[in-house]
């Protein structure tokens, strides 16, 4: 198969509820789509989508490294080995490319493969792979209807809840997580979402205030990496990497004693290929792959739950319930009682409205 157009859109979505991150506030949801095309007409689209405030790349960065790669793409083969995502991208296309820009082609290559055989992406990567990915939904910690909303979302079949913290006081925090376990009674899983705001005493002093709700884990509690196994020990509470994955991975064979869960995004960590990595290394320590999304469209949305259909533990609730945080989408991924439903999906991504596409033109 070779790729015979590419193309290149920019989008902006409003918010449904601003969003908070790093000290900002963030209201639309800005990125770039690649559409690649070959000779007998199938297509398929990857998003490439900085978040402002949760890396270091900036979308001009992606947008500028997009327009110069891609024209390179036009006329080439795609390699048949690509969808083992052991190796075949960094041959084909290097190791140097930003990671959205690497998960934004990687995505439509392997949806070009897909939509070529005729199947959904998730049996390219796995024949056997579920069509319902189960999520967790995603609160801010700032909702003052939290509890009723959360109580609404449980009756519909949702069985995960994160919540974040580490943002507002240490009481407001162990208050606002009390509630919500309140809310669903004691069988949903709650987690937690520090972004790494406590030093290891103040850690300990929420952790054990939250010990007796049955937290599933905190992900990145602490400050200090260092600090997580000692924050294990005192609290009895897992944990899950995110921010100091890679770090913790470099430190050593194993992650720090504790440690339930890999928080795995792939636009984040160098596209599906490298987030495939990651989930085996997970599984090789006992940890389970938790594939999240950074607010993205429908159309990276949905490449993600095909790809956690395909390489997460079954079962395991996904960090994909961000949908609900669009006002507006490019693409409608369809959330059934807590699970993506991947089955009620046609076989190729569509935009539904283009006039939310803005032409990116690049060299030819």
């Amino acid at each position: 198969m070779h790729i015979d157009r590419v193309e290149l859109f920019a989008y902006t979505l409003p918010l449904a509820t601003p969003f908070r991150a790093k000290d900002r506030t963030h209201r639309e949801r800005r990125g770039m789509l690649v559409r690649l095309i070959d000779a007998g007409g199938c297509e398929a689209y990857g998003e490439a989508a900085p978040f402002p405030g949760l890396r270091a790349e900036a979308l001009q960065d992606a947008a500028a490294q997009l327009a110069d790669v891609l024209p390179a793409l036009r006329g080439r083969a795609i390699p048949a080995d690509l969808p083992a995502l052991a190796g075949g991208f960094d041959r084909w296309l290097g190791t140097e490319l930003l990671p959205s820009v690497r998960f934004g082609i990687e995505s439509a290559a392997l949806g070009l493969i897909a939509a070529s055989a005729r199947k959904p992406l998730r049996a390219i990567l796995a024949p056997d792979a579920p069509a319902l990915v189960p999520i967790n939904a995603l609160f801010d910690g700032f909702e003052p209807d939290l509890p009723a909303r959360a109580a609404a979302l449980c009756a519909s079949g949702y069985r995960a809840f994160k919540l974040k913290a580490g943002i507002r006081t240490a009481a407001c925090d162990i208050a606002g997580a009390t509630e919500l376990r309140g809310a669903l009674g004691s069988g949903p899983l709650i987690r937690i979402d520090a972004k790494c705001a406590w030093g290891l005493p103040e850690a300990v002093a929420i952790g054990r205030a939250l010990a007796p709700l049955g937290i599933d884990y905190i992900e990145e509690p602490l400050a200090d990496r260092r600090d997580l196994a000692a924050f294990h020990a005192a609290t009895g509470i897992a944990t899950a990497l995110d921010e100091n994955l890679a770090a913790c991975l470099a430190d050593g064979p194993v992650p720090p004693r504790g440690v339930r869960a890999f928080v795995i995004k792939p636009d984040i960590v160098g596209g599906l290929e490298a987030a495939a990595a990651l989930c085996r290394r997970a599984r090789a320590c006992g940890a389970a792959p938790v594939i999240s999304a950074t607010f993205l469209s429908g159309v990276g949305l949905r490449v993600l739950a095909e790809f956690a259909a395909a390489l997460a533990p079954p079962g395991v609730p996904m960090g994909l319930g961000t949908s609900a945080w669009l006002a507006e989408d490019l693409f409608a991924v369809p959330v059934v009682g807590g699970h993506i439903d991947l089955a009620s999906l046609p076989p190729e991504t569509r935009i539904e409205d283009a006039s939310r596409l803005l032409r990116v033109e690049i060299r030819r």
